[in-house]
């Protein structure tokens, strides 16, 4: 495999050399404990605005996202966003489903 950046964890070198051990087991990429998350099936943006200030921040969220996790996502940019209704279009949103259960299609 091409690797620009040098040698990575399991990766053979560019030519044959008989002092590479190749006995590792399971490389790293199949490895169970190395997985951090799953693989999201679509990504979105969402323009959240802040009505009281006019503000408002674009975030790529997951899918899969809930609102509560999209809110602490948000909270850097306000910090007292759990105090607040969220609403789309005049309509109240559950915090605990994700977007599409809450009826807001992608666009």
């Amino acid at each position: 495999p091409y690797t620009p950046m040098g040698r990575f964890l399991h990766i053979p070198p560019p030519f044959p050399r008989s002092d590479w051990a190749n006995n590792f087991g399971t490389p790293w990429w199949k490895d169970d404990e190395y997985c951090v998350g799953i693989l999201s099936s679509r990504t979105r943006r969402v323009r959240i605005i802040n009505t009281l200030t006019l503000q408002e921040q674009i975030i790529e969220v997951c899918a899969e996202e809930t609102l509560n996790e999209i809110l602490q996502r948000y909270k850097p940019y306000n910090t007292h966003a759990t105090s607040y209704t969220w609403k789309y279009y005049g309509s109240n949103l559950d915090m605990k489903k994700t977007l599409i259960e809450n009826g807001v299609m992608d666009e």
